[in-house]
């Protein structure tokens, strides 16, 4: 059966269901959404339970007994020999192959790192090895909007010596000039 969103509820009713059973179950019951359910108890006055208090009616019922049962009994042998980590393993491996690295590495144990050319650092660096002004016109006001350029055009070739220290102004006549403006 669908979900009707145009369902009509008895109030009396769906508040006398919710008292003993779950908004998951009272949807069910009455054939919509356990949203639809939720709002119109909401709009009635009726305040809804937590999350907490749900497990703790839902543990404490016969329901709980039969959902706990539903593991074979090898699966539980299973559980009570290699615990949570067997499961946490059989998770990973369904998930494919990855190798997991610790985080905060540094250099090449960092899962980043390409051969130590770092494209986040490349500029400062370039402009340290090259100094703090423009190589064409001479520029040198304010040092931290000087840009580099790629002289190969590669912006993968991180190397020092494939870096050219620019203005923005220079930089983008080199990059126009590329691309056929005169």
């Amino acid at each position: 059966m669908s979900k009707n969103p145009y369902i009509v509820l008895d109030k009396d009713e769906v508040i006398n269901y919710y008292k003993n059973h779950t908004l998951v179950e009272c949807g069910k019951q009455f054939n919509c959404c356990e949203e639809t359910i939720k709002r119109r108890l909401m709009k009635w006055g009726i305040s809804i339970r937590t999350k907490k208090e749900s497990k703790i009616m839902f543990f404490n019922s016969d329901k709980s007994k039969n959902w706990r049962s539903k593991r074979s009994k090898l699966q539980k042998d299973k559980y009570k020999k290699y615990g949570k980590r067997m499961f946490a393993e059989k998770f990973r491996k369904s998930m494919g192959s990855f190798k997991i690295k610790p985080l905060n590495q540094k250099g090449i144990n960092n899962g980043n790192y390409k051969n130590g050319n770092s494209p986040k650092y490349w500029t400062a660096r370039v402009i340290a090895y090259y100094g703090g002004k423009c190589d064409i016109c001479g520029w040198n006001k304010v040092i931290e909007v000087l840009e580099c350029h790629h002289k190969d055009y590669n912006r993968k070739n991180n190397t020092i010596e494939n870096g050219q220290v620019l203005c923005p102004t220079c930089h983008r006549i080199i990059h126009f000039k590329e691309k056929g403006f005169k």
